[in-house]
């Protein structure tokens, strides 16, 4: 990073985190109430000379459990020990810090320099009162990067420790800076495995790195692939923050290539904002891999919930927001457990999920270990664009006009030949729209508060409402599933290269039942298929889709009352958002002033 500034720009104001996608916080702590410092190391030449003007944290904190919040400068971390707890004294400069809605905000009255050698830039408060044995109070996201999290607590953590280094932990903790910074400047680079399609348009992930005050709203670029140039401008959607190191993706388009193999990718980012990019470090080259077909890739997530759990809003909300975000590139599936609820939507025996969860809400994302459905988003986004060796599709139909069957058929293809495999299609059934009066979910949010933590309009539904909710409409259901390690031979074992293999699966409505024999489905026109290759060694997904809701027979449209509608949201039959739908057919989610969610088609 030394080697990117040019010539520097007047001072200006600019944030610096560790914090570089600008995710949503996770929680780091030792389940006890006791003094937490936190700290970050910023040892940057590029940064050296800048002058620290505050700082700005979220805390997992309500007001009246929390004091003694600080924010402070210091050259070295010690800690010594006075009556049984170890105690930290900065020893450059501490000022008392404000604690208002879940932040935590200080201001230096005396703008610092950071010096040669660095500086540890951190914060601390004192946890009054835990009434939750899982409660952790520290914002942080997952990360490497040297000097990113160091951590000391009064009882538990009595020495400073490096948890960048220990559990890939850095801090969210935004530093406010002045000095003189490039203004339109940013960096490219590109991940490993970049593949393209032989002869196709082709959208590659650049990943564009924010060095300048101004932030990013554009980028303008060249590039040469194979000899063919072109150029290209990418309007972000969102503005990229002044926040130095804030990394975004921009999808860059290139012209068809042909001819299968290694070729190589050079590309130039020209301009920022419309203006020359200051950084001196602007061009980046890459292999790329020309393909006969390039596979689009749906890692699968699978939840794991019931209404008896309070906390399990968690993995309601995730995946509702997730599909808002991914459209149908998300795929997920959502087990509801016999162990916490009963004669509901618990339709597959515990003993024969996927896998084996710890606890509950819990997730998984190809059926590696389970996490809390809160880490799924970061999971996901960090290996949705890898590649894979196959690539499934599924329809959906009803078989006859009196919607007496459902039929999938799949169909999948691989990009080489392969002797002796054991893979397999199996097929997963959800039903979306699923509502009873009779339903109770528990809601342990509903004396929470609205922090950036509960930002989606999805904790509406239950931040502040009743503890125990009756009305909500439930998607995402597993309601019948094939064999989760795939059917035997579905696939044949010796694949051809670019062939595709059909396989056909067919279902009966009326045997589509809860655990207790209960036809819990509402409108059969509102299930989904899923087809997922499975590599039947292990029963782990290589590759998933979602179908639409079923074809054919009499899918007829749903009527909803409006008058209570809150907010209208409109997607394609792919779960594209649609802001102003045309002539087609779409689904409809209605967002009621109840807070429940009503799922419809809707033909115009």
């Amino acid at each position: 990073m030394a080697s990117i500034a040019t010539t520097p720009v007047k001072a200006e104001t600019m944030d610096f985190s560790y914090d570089t996608f600008g995710e949503a916080p996770d929680w780091f702590g030792y389940k006890k109430a006791e003094t937490y410092d936190v700290a970050i190391h910023i040892d940057n030449p590029v940064l050296i000379g800048k002058r620290i003007l505050g700082i700005r944290v979220p805390v997992n904190a309500q007001a009246e459990n929390i004091d003694g919040c600080k924010g402070w400068l210091s050259q070295q971390l010690d800690a010594e020990t006075i009556d049984k707890q170890s105690v930290f004294n900065p020893d450059i400069t501490s000022v008392e810090g404000k604690f208002t809605g879940g932040f935590l905000t200080v201001s230096f009255q005396e703008p610092v320099q950071i010096p040669d050698d660095g500086i540890y830039i951190g914060y601390s408060y004192n946890i009054i009162t835990v009434d939750d044995t899982n409660y952790k109070s520290v914002a942080v996201t997952d990360g490497k990067t040297s000097g990113g999290l160091w951590v000391h607590s009064s009882l538990t953590q009595k020495t400073w420790a490096d948890m960048a280094k220990r559990s890939s932990l850095v801090s969210v903790m935004t530093v406010i800076m002045e000095g003189d910074f490039l203004k339109d400047a940013a960096l490219p680079s590109f991940s490993e495995d970049i593949r393209i399609a032989e002869g196709e348009n082709s959208l590659i992930p650049l990943e564009v790195t924010n060095i300048g005050s101004a932030g990013i709203s554009s980028i303008e670029y060249a590039y040469d692939i194979s000899g063919i140039k072109g150029t290209g401008v990418y309007e972000f959607p969102s503005p990229v923050p002044s926040v130095y190191g804030r990394k975004v993706i921009a999808m860059i388009e290139i012209d068809p290539v042909e001819g299968l193999g290694e070729t190589s990718l050079s590309l130039s980012v020209l301009k920022v904002n419309g203006k020359s990019n200051e950084a001196s470090d602007i061009d980046v080259s890459i292999p790329v891999m020309v393909q006969k077909f390039v596979p689009v890739y749906r890692p699968l997530v699978e939840e794991y919930t019931g209404l008896n759990c309070g906390f399990c809003p968690r993995g309601y909300v995730m995946l509702e927001q997730m599909k808002g975000s991914y459209g149908d590139r998300f795929v997920a599936l959502s087990y509801h457990s016999s162990g916490w609820e009963s004669n509901a939507m618990d339709c597959i025996k515990v003993s024969e999920f996927p896998v084996d969860p710890t606890g509950y809400p819990a997730a998984s994302l190809n059926r590696n270990q389970t996490v809390d459905p809160s880490k799924i988003p970061a999971l996901w986004e960090k290996c949705y664009m890898n590649p894979t060796q196959a690539e499934v599709m599924v329809d959906w139909i009803w078989t006859d006009d009196s919607n007496s069957r459902l039929k999938a058929e799949a169909n999948v293809r691989f990009l080489q030949d392969i002797e002796g495999s054991d893979y397999r299609i199996a097929f997963i059934m959800l039903a979306d729209g699923l509502s009873n009066p009779k339903w109770v979910q528990s809601n342990y949010y509903c004396n929470e508060q609205r922090t950036e933590e509960y930002s989606s309009h999805f904790w509406d539904l239950f931040i502040g409402q009743d503890e125990h909710l009756t009305g909500l409409t439930f998607n995402d259901i597993v309601v019948h599933a094939s064999d989760y390690k795939g059917i035997e031979g579905s696939l044949p074992s010796d694949i051809a290269c670019g062939e595709w293999y059909e396989y056909s699966y067919e279902i009966d409505p009326e045997e589509i039942v809860n655990l207790k024999g209960t036809h819990i489905v509402n409108d059969f026109n509102l299930t989904r298929m899923v087809a997922v290759i499975v590599d039947g060694r292990n029963g782990k997904p290589i590759n998933c889709i979602s179908s639409s809701y079923p074809s054919g027979g009499n899918a007829t449209e749903m009527t909803v009352e409006e008058e209570s509608t809150k907010e209208l949201l409109y997607f394609d039959m792919q779960g594209r958002r649609i802001v102003c739908p045309d002539k087609g057919m779409y689904i409809k989610t209605e967002i009621l002033n109840d807070g429940s969610l009503k799922t419809s088609k809707m033909i115009k």
